[in-house]
């Protein structure tokens, strides 16, 4: 009841009542890897990143099978800049279920921290293998490629997130940075425009605005 409770407040936002109810949850059964990864979810949301590295290690102690707790640590790790600390937790949490695709995901992010935009790159799209939806996955494969110079599969790659969710102005400011970089000013122009109709108030999209109409002149 206790754990349940505490993930109905971390969904709320109530992240201090979420633990409180975890600490409790802790007490009535200490053996309970459930509520240690849980407390970590709500610690990392409250930026307590050492206390939620503390959690997900206490529930793997508990479950060295928990392929969940290990991608979580991975993100605490990685939100702490421990970007190799971050990859070892997500290679043994996909060593323990080869089907994660939002640990493919995450390992990709980290990777392309560290400017192994291939690497990044192969991991986004075996996450896109598991799931042909993720949006997320589409992006951050895009954004790879853009860094990677591949500006036309970057396109490709946004085009498909904006297939997904049509709404997402972050997408068409993306995709129109790759057409920025391309010297298609035009299709720039397009983009950044659908991106402020969707979100007035972003500010890359109003200086890339600027950027694509100084270019056609």
């Amino acid at each position: 009841a206790y754990s349940n409770r505490g993930i109905a407040k971390r969904a709320k936002g109530d992240f201090d009542g979420a633990i409180q109810d975890y600490i409790e949850a802790i007490r009535l059964n200490p053996q309970f890897e459930d509520a240690y990864n849980n407390r970590g979810i709500a610690k990392s949301n409250k930026k307590d990143f050492d206390g939620a590295i503390q959690d997900y290690t206490e529930a793997i102690r508990l479950n060295p099978q928990y392929d969940a707790a290990y991608n979580n640590r991975g993100n605490a790790k990685h939100d702490k800049g421990d970007f190799d600390g971050a990859i070892q937790d997500y290679t043994e949490s996909l060593r323990l279920n080869p089907q994660y695709p939002n640990a493919y995901n995450n390992r990709g992010n980290v990777k392309h921290a560290k400017r192994d935009f291939d690497g990044a790159i192969q991991d986004f799209t075996e996450a896109l293998r598991l799931n042909p939806q993720s949006l997320n996955a589409y992006s951050n494969r895009g954004n790879a490629k853009h860094d990677k110079g591949d500006f036309d599969g970057a396109i490709q790659d946004f085009t498909e997130a904006l297939r997904l969710n049509p709404q997402s102005a972050i997408a068409y400011s993306n995709r129109g940075n790759a057409k920025l970089a391309k010297r298609d000013f035009d299709g720039a122009s397009q983009d950044f425009t659908e991106a402020l109709r969707l979100n007035p108030q972003s500010l890359n999209a109003h200086i890339n605005q600027g950027s694509a109409k100084f270019g056609k002149g």
